[in-house]
């Protein structure tokens, strides 16, 4: 006669010692639920969002600073070179055809919103049309300004989907008018949600920082006469006034370049090597040269991912270690407990290989158990740091690719440690139950 349902399925699952049980899976839960937790969390911090076509994207930096007098120079990948550059700098930077796209930008603080509302602040990037093809900035309404309305400075805008939700209640707001430092701006498009981890575009200042939700033709950073948000690098004193502050070598704006292949990437390095910056600088500082760094390497001069998470990711893969280790020694004594059984069993014809998976299915079950209690502890433990650091804005959340990676975690730890125990069960000779009975 068969075994009903409920007996076979006790195979899979940890057995009579049940409070023991559960305190052993819920170590191991939690264990998997903080290796799991602050490694999604560190993906998230190095960038696992950047869109496949970044790869070939670079970040135009100048040799500002004399080796020996750069106060970053044990953290940057070429002591010397700055990546916040002056408005002349870059004026002159884009006359080069080298690179297939170009995307100067700057940060600012704006105030402004509907005609009919007190101005509030808002946070705002001049850029050009090339900035949204190159970082992936999609529109859910409207389109991008046109060329023309680019090099006129026309009064045009793109704004975000939150800031659209906040003005328009969600609507298509493309052809309103929005007010902003006193003139009258068009809304030409309207961005799908758009939030990059981190904020690679522009990593000079809070590299989490949401991303700006008002986007203005760079033409219009001189008639606005808007102070930059972000750092400024002032290699002299600060000038009066925003004309002299354009003229000036202090830095304040990102440039960023597609190169589509290596022989445009050697050009443009070529091209940087002999660059000669059209600010006058102090006579302290260097004046020519240049380089480009790809992404990858630009993320890494940044300290991208931070240290810290990387070291988070080492503890919490020791405590989960630690975790498997009790585990062993659980299993170790709960099978031993039925030795006289397995002694039997092997005495019955049992082969050694059935003894062995046996006890390998009921590790399963506890990994199993272990890795569904580990998800919800997870999305705990990031929803804990989204509470803690409300600078980072909600970035870690918990996703199906992380719930996986719990689940089969879990069940490799409990193999790993129900290893040797099923092993010795194993082994247990049968010929020593039959003599003693």
């Amino acid at each position: 006669m068969n075994a009903p349902h409920w007996q076979r399925l006790r195979r899979f699952l940890p057995g009579r010692h049940w409070p023991l049980s559960a305190m052993v899976v819920a170590g191991l839960g939690l264990g998997v639920s903080v290796l799991v937790g602050f490694a999604a969390m560190q993906q998230t911090l190095g960038g696992q969002d950047i869109p496949a076509h970044a790869d070939g994207l670079y970040s135009v930096q100048l040799r500002s600073i004399p080796v020996e007098s750069d106060p970053l120079r044990a953290w940057r990948l070429e002591p010397g070179l700055v990546d916040v550059l002056s408005y002349p700098d870059v004026t002159a930077l884009l006359k080069s055809t080298i690179p297939e796209l170009q995307a100067p930008s700057v940060a600012a603080q704006l105030y402004g919103g509907l005609p009919s509302m007190p101005a509030m602040p808002l946070k705002a990037r001049f850029c050009t049309q090339d900035f949204f093809s190159m970082f992936g900035v999609r529109l859910m309404y409207g389109g991008l300004w046109t060329s023309d309305q680019e090099h006129a400075g026309a009064d045009v805008v793109i704004i975000s989907q939150r800031l659209n939700q906040d003005l328009f209640g969600g609507r298509n707001s493309v052809g309103q008018w929005l007010e902003i430092e006193g003139r009258m701006m068009r809304v030409v498009g309207v961005m799908a949600p758009f939030q990059p981890v981190p904020r690679y575009y522009d990593l000079s200042f809070r590299f989490f920082e949401t991303a700006e939700p008002v986007m203005v033709p760079l033409a219009l950073f001189r008639t606005l006469r808007a102070p930059p948000s972000e750092i400024v690098l002032a290699w002299q004193p600060h000038p009066e006034g925003h004309e002299a502050l354009l003229a000036s070598s202090n830095g304040f704006m990102q440039l960023w370049v597609r190169l589509p292949s290596a022989q445009h990437v050697e050009n443009y390095r070529a091209f940087l090597a002999a660059f000669r910056p059209h600010a006058a600088r102090p006579e302290w500082m260097l004046t020519k040269g240049g380089n480009i760094l790809s992404l990858a390497d630009y993320l890494a001069s940044k300290g991208v991912p931070p240290r810290e998470s990387t070291t988070m990711v080492v503890l919490s893969a020791l405590f989960g270690t630690a975790c498997a280790i009790n585990l062993v020694g659980f299993l170790l004594a709960r099978f031993l407990s039925h030795s006289k059984e397995v002694e039997i069993r092997r005495a019955l014809g049992a082969t050694r290989w059935s003894i062995f998976f046996r006890h390998i299915r009921q590790c399963l079950g506890l990994g199993l158990l272990g890795g569904l209690l580990s998800i919800p502890m997870a999305g705990g433990l990031m929803a804990a740091c989204n509470r803690l650091f409300p600078v980072l804005s909600n970035i870690f959340h918990m996703t199906a690719q992380a719930a996986v990676g719990a689940v089969g975690t879990a069940l490799l730890l409990s193999i790993l440690a129900g290893f040797y125990p099923s092993l010795m069960m194993s082994r247990l000779r049968p010929a020593q139950r039959i003599k003693l009975q």
